[in-house]
């Protein structure tokens, strides 16, 4: 039994989107751009960033994106840069 109201499972957090959206500098490793790329932090798959590259539309229509290793190992998405 759950305190959760009929209906509600408590994993509605993974189908709600990101938890944070940011831009930074990255490296696409498809076309191997160097620029901004909008990033994205989910509960469920960890960030993801998605190629911004302007000379390559096929790159940029990838709207799985790719996963980024973050820099330090104890990253916490919740903190502003």
């Amino acid at each position: 039994m759950s305190n959760y109201p009929p209906g509600v499972t408590g994993f509605e957090y993974a189908i709600g989107g990101a938890t944070r959206e940011w831009e930074a500098i990255a490296e696409c490793p498809h076309c191997e751009w160097v620029g901004y790329m909008p990033h994205e932090y989910h509960i469920e798959i960890g960030v993801r960033a998605w190629c911004s590259n302007p000379d390559d539309p096929h790159c940029i229509g990838n709207r799985e994106g790719f996963e980024i290793e973050p820099d330090e190992p104890e990253y916490d998405p919740h903190i502003d840069d």
